[in-house]
């Protein structure tokens, strides 16, 4: 159910009904948003499921573009690596070709 709070925000079921209890309340639109007079009457269901659902979106848009951010600032990383594991790769490379010339030269020699 709806019901309006003391700081004139609307709230969503019962106290301790919702996990999400805080997002809830954060979406939840404000008395001047919703187009109500100051009388205290309860907003229009579809304009409060409009407003929510519209609030919804922003905050997963939100958290989308982070996601995003996060995935290309792991990709910068792991690209600022790759010098670094060439380098050992190289060195690891060479080293193993050194030993099998030496191996070979040794075997030439005897």
């Amino acid at each position: 159910s709806l019901w309006s709070t003391k700081d004139g925000t609307e709230s969503v079921g019962s106290e301790n009904s919702a996990p999400f209890k805080g997002f809830v309340d954060h979406c939840q639109p404000t008395v001047e948003a919703s187009g109500r007079s100051g009388l205290g009457g309860k907003p229009n269901a579809e304009t409060s499921k409009r407003m929510l659902r519209n609030r919804i979106h922003e905050h997963t848009k939100s958290l989308s573009d982070k996601l995003k951010l996060q995935r290309a600032k792991d990709a910068l990383t792991a690209i600022e690596e790759l010098p670094e594991h060439v380098e050992e790769v190289l060195q690891q490379s060479a080293a193993a070709i050194f030993e099998h010339v030496q191996h070979q030269l040794s075997e030439m020699r005897d």
